[in-house]
């Protein structure tokens, strides 16, 4: 069996790369099966290749028509909601020249929708939700062995022409059993990426147990926040460090939450003389902290926010008192984390353009910390998208432009939101100058695509 795995290229410019950390599991997982015989990553997001019926026939003539079309042959893709209806294209396109092998899908959008992705797309055979690091290797072991796909959890399928799906997935309780993430970096062209991007994303806990009402981590993970051993964590850390890297940013939701557990982890940092960012709550640091994670070479700190207004955190159910987070933010710029960012929304239910430009305004009180503003979307199977009535928000008709809001509130109007948003981008630099990527780029000023520090205002 031969597995192809495809990280689609999803985001909007060329220098915003996410290591596909999911892969990497993934690959870790299968690559010991006697039933595999071969393992490649098509890594088309640090290719910057976005497939599109524009560019079939060179996908084709330069990524797929080498490569047998077999049943035994897996092409295995994940799919996000933000980019959702260019992936399943991407499925189709792989069909067209692929009549034969096997394409299984998974991801965050398949944990939300997986049945409504296998019985809207043909070309698709499998979808797995959840924590897929034991799953798809199961899948793929039945597979190669002509066996039942009963007893799957979080397997949707097609059985005589019908969508179906297994029992949903329980969360993995014991994160030690997980395979190594480092392990399937091997697959990752990681010379590429640490040129190009210059660090190396890590992720050393999975989920959170808040519940944001724009946000889908509950419906993914269950409240539950699960880490991945301390001494796993340091090992691992090791690993990167002798692949080159010198940077490492954490794509955990909230790092700093478990004190005691991070406080394992810091002196290795530290040891390790690895410079590092993370993402957490704004709440969930304190000055002893903060002057433990600067000495232990934090340079990149990322806030979720959203807004300094207390009714509307309070609409988001964000659970954050805005006095708190201006005093925080003085504090970690005041400790000397060189780079503080914190992303904001425009168009929350019952903001007005008022309360909007009141946040812009505590923003420029807090240079050199960088905003990231976005036009707040409602996703599926979250509390917004499902109670859009109830919030006084609705889906507007007009064409949508990327990076700009497709909703309209009953306070503001989409005009009203858009001419915010533009504005906004004008003033601080977005889109481009991303929360989630682009990171360390007041660190690192040598890379290929991050922005130079004469750029940076």
């Amino acid at each position: 069996m031969r597995v192809v795995f495809i990280n689609p290229k999803g985001a909007n410019n060329e220098d915003d790369y996410e290591l596909p950390s999911n892969i990497a599991y993934l690959a870790a997982a299968v690559e010991k099966a006697d039933f595999i015989g071969e393992i490649e990553v098509l890594d088309l997001d640090l290719l910057y290749f976005p497939v599109d019926e524009d560019s079939a026939q060179q996908f084709n003539e330069k990524f797929l028509k080498g490569r047998p079309d077999e049943a035994s042959t897996i092409f295995a893709l994940p799919i996000y909601t933000y980019c959702a209806k260019e992936t399943e294209k991407m499925c189709a396109i792989i069909r067209r020249f692929k009549k034969r092998a096997k394409i299984i899908v998974g991801g965050p959008h398949i944990t939300l929708n997986g049945l409504g992705v296998i019985r809207d797309n043909s070309a698709i055979d499998f979808a797995l939700a959840g924590e897929a690091d034991f799953s798809f290797r199961e899948l793929l072991k039945r597979l190669a062995h002509g066996e039942s796909l009963e007893g799957i959890d979080g397997l949707y399928y097609r059985e005589n022409g019908v969508a179906k799906g297994n029992k949903f997935p329980e969360r993995i309780e014991n994160m030690a059993s997980l395979p190594s993430q480092t392990d399937g970096f091997k697959y990752l062209d990681m010379k590429t990426i640490k040129e190009k991007v210059g660090y190396c994303s890590y992720i050393a806990s999975r989920g959170c147990v808040f519940s944001c009402v724009f946000c889908s981590s509950a419906n993914l993970w269950g409240h539950k926040l699960k880490y991945l051993p301390a001494k796993t964590v340091i090992a691992e850390l090791g690993t990167i460090k002798q692949m080159g890297f010198d940077v490492v940013t954490f794509r955990d939701d909230f790092f700093t939450m478990n004190k005691p557990w991070m406080n394992e982890i810091l002196p290795c940092l530290k040891e390790l003389g690895l410079t590092w960012g993370c993402e957490t709550r704004i709440d969930a640091v304190d000055e002893k902290t903060l002057v433990a994670m600067k000495e232990s070479g934090c340079k990149n700190l990322r806030f979720g926010i959203e807004t300094f207004n207390d009714k509307s955190l309070r609409i988001l159910n964000k659970k954050i008192d805005p006095i708190l987070a201006v005093k925080n933010l003085e504090l970690a710029l005041k400790i000397g984390i060189e780079e503080v960012r914190s992303s904001f929304m425009v168009g929350i239910p019952g903001e007005t353009k008022e309360d909007v430009l009141r946040t812009v305004a505590i923003c420029r009180t807090l240079k050199p910390m960088r905003p990231r503003f976005r036009a707040l979307t409602p996703y599926i199977k979250t509390r917004l998208y499902e109670n859009m009535e109830e919030y006084g928000i609705r889906f507007v008709k007009e064409p949508h432009k990327l990076g700009y809001s497709q909703i309209e509130t009953d306070t503001m109007t989409n005009t009203e939101i858009n001419e915010l948003l533009h504005g906004i981008y004008a003033e601080f630099k977005n889109p481009k100058e991303s929360y989630y990527h682009n990171d360390f780029s007041m660190v690192l000023t040598d890379k290929k695509w991050k922005t130079k520090a004469s750029e940076v205002s």
